[in-house]
């Protein structure tokens, strides 16, 4: 009572006062802890519900298997150099070995490798050689030769 009012109750209907008070703040109690236990439950509903959503649009992980060529994405240079002049990718590396399903091991190519790291999915991207580019450019010379 003292801390409500600023005084300590002197007479018999200061006392029923001072229980008035402190049954107010129970009650007061009572309905915040009501509100907060609606306000989380209906958090977690609407999480549940979010997530659920997410997944149902949600791509499949790539999948790489060992000894593949990949490159990997790098981190935006922000000492010396702007970011947008740097190169976007690291690479040529290797799969060592698949860790979990969204993490790999990558390596450079020497033995033992010089660089070796584990790497999101999201950060690699798959190489792909093609072995008809010497081809085509013989093909451009013959034809020269043909003309003569």
């Amino acid at each position: 009572m003292e801390i409500l009012f600023g005084f300590q109750p002197q007479t018999i209907v200061e006392p029923k006062l001072a229980a008035m008070a402190i049954a107010d703040a129970n009650e007061e109690e009572i309905r915040f802890n009501k509100i907060r236990d609606e306000a989380h439950e209906s958090l977690s509903k609407a999480q549940i519900r979010q997530k659920a959503a997410f997944d149902r649009h949600r791509g499949l992980n790539k999948e790489f298997k060992e000894e593949v060529v990949v490159v990997r994405r790098k981190a935006i240079a922000t000492q010396g150099k702007a970011g947008k002049l740097s190169s976007l990718y690291r690479g040529l590396l290797k799969i060592g070995r698949k860790i979990s399903e969204t993490v790999y091991e990558i390596q450079s190519f020497e033995d033992p490798p010089k660089y070796k790291v584990t790497a999101p999915v999201d950060q690699l991207k798959r190489w792909e050689v093609t072995d008809n580019v010497g081809e085509s450019d013989n093909s451009e010379y013959e034809s020269e030769d043909d003309d003569v």
